[in-house]
């Protein structure tokens, strides 16, 4: 959400953006993220990213019928990838078009949790789409009893939050827990309690401090981008806590690594001096 200098100008702004609109003062993800977060993935609009690459002369190749069978292939691919939340949560990013109104982020954060020292976190803002976004939870809940999901409501923070306790698929001895509320105009699905229940609670903090936001090395590489950008808003951003992230995801895997550790040997070697990367993807139209 951009931040203008002008003190006054942003009253204004935010005056006449609640008087016309009210949902326009929907919280950005960075906002509303763990200061523990490790990997950060954000799309400003799906429809319009997509509308913007396939105007691009990419864009136009993959829809060659010489070439579509190729790009389908690779799509798929790079959709298997994308919907590894899937797994967990239940959410494919394809199903967000013409679900989200605004932006859409996905997480991987490393709470304080000697029992699970990680999460998995969805957020999607859904202002004004509310009714579709309830029609793709019942969706998800569908899926998930098909998987033999235990369903309860459970509070946190004094709203109903839904909870299900879900079977792995490759091995049904072993469960997770998945967490979902359609919450003031946006659905938010974590797999931690206790992160699920502090993302709710920052929607109603004015400046909460335990953010992504407030985290210097995301600060410093979103600022790096913006001067590089100039007035170019991004249609995707991320960031990722490089080894923090490697450390996330081997604590989720729950298995004994063999050899060499060669994140530690990095490590030693000082390379844990970086402290986050981060970028922005723009598709422009026109001239470029």
């Amino acid at each position: 959400m951009p931040r203008h200098a002008c003190f006054s100008t942003l009253v204004l702004a935010l005056g006449l953006s609640l008087l016309v609109n009210p949902a326009q003062a929907a919280p950005p993800a960075d906002q509303l993220l763990p200061d523990t977060t490790r990997g950060f993935v954000s799309v400003a609009d799906i429809d319009d990213l997509m509308e913007r690459f396939e105007k691009t002369q990419i864009g136009q190749l993959v829809n060659d019928p010489i070439v579509k069978p190729f790009a389908e292939d690779l799509k798929r691919q790079l959709g298997d990838k994308l919907n590894r939340t899937e797994v967990r949560l239940g959410i494919r990013w394809e199903d967000l078009r013409g679900v989200s109104s605004g932006e859409v982020a996905v997480a991987v954060a490393q709470p304080d949790d000697e029992d699970q020292p990680h999460a998995i976190i969805f957020l999607v803002d859904v202002t004004g789409n509310e009714e579709k976004a309830q029609q793709l939870l019942d969706k998800i809940a569908l899926k998930l009893e098909e998987k033999n999901a235990e369903k309860s409501i459970v509070q946190m923070g004094g709203q109903d939050v839904v909870h299900y306790v879900v079977p792995e698929t490759e091995d049904p001895t072993r469960k997770h827990d998945v967490y979902y509320r359609l919450h003031e105009g946006h659905i938010v699905a974590v797999d931690h309690a206790g992160v699920m229940e502090r993302i709710l609670a920052r929607f109603g903090e004015e400046q909460p401090e335990d953010v992504l936001a407030n985290v210097s090395s995301y600060g410093s590489a979103m600022q790096r981008c913006k001067q590089a950008s100039g007035e170019i808003a991004p249609q995707l951003r991320w960031f990722i806590d490089i080894f923090g992230y490697i450390n996330t995801t081997r604590a989720s895997e729950e298995s004994q690594r063999e050899g060499k550790d060669f994140l530690q040997l990095f490590v030693n070697q000082g390379f844990d001096a970086i402290r986050g990367a981060g970028g922005w993807v723009v598709v422009a139209n026109g001239e470029n």
